[in-house]
């Protein structure tokens, strides 16, 4: 078990954040090719990070009860104190509820609402209601994003993180 655990935690790591980077700067869309020797193989049918633009996944809870969680990759097309309309590259648009309660992420870590811009690139996270969507979070990468993902497509052309495969090999089943 604990072998699963340090592989799914290393396929994260190497596979879907350096086939983010990879995806994003050489235009491809790439999947990773880390596979566990145990258990299903789940990442065969998952597309690249780099490709996907919006998406829902429905919870239950214990009792019952549903949740359909949202989320979208895109431009900021129109932003007020309460709202955030998002474009992804394919013309879909969603309009956003923002509250007290949402959490925003980007350059500085004092980020508001009110640094965000029409023309940034943002990651909008959050729940659905019938047509209304409230976003929990929304993430604005810092303007030297760039930078990472050549770094993380470095380390993909090289294997990863130097030893990861030879430690990765050498745990007991």
């Amino acid at each position: 078990m604990k072998r699963l655990v340090v592989i799914a935690a290393a396929v994260l790591i190497v596979g879907g954040l350096g086939g983010a980077a990879y995806a994003a700067s050489s235009g491809e869309a790439t999947q990773p090719t880390v596979r566990a020797s145990a258990g299903p193989d789940f990442s065969r049918d998952l597309p690249a990070p780099g490709t996907m633009l919006y998406g829902e996944t429905v919870t239950q809870s214990e009792d019952g009860g549903k949740t359909v969680h949202n989320w979208q990759r895109g431009q900021v097309a129109g932003i007020s104190g309460t709202a955030m309309t998002v474009k992804s590259t394919d013309g879909t648009s969603w309009t956003w509820a923002l509250t007290g309660d949402t959490k925003i992420r980007g350059d500085k870590e004092d980020t508001s609402v009110s640094d965000i811009k029409t023309g940034d690139e943002v990651m909008v996270a959050g729940t659905r209601n019938g047509e209304s969507r409230t976003a929990s979070s929304v993430t604005s990468p810092p303007r030297d994003f760039g930078k990472l993902r050549e770094r993380l497509a470095e380390l993909r052309e090289n294997g990863g993180p130097r030893g990861l495969r030879e430690r990765l090999a050498d745990l007991p089943s």
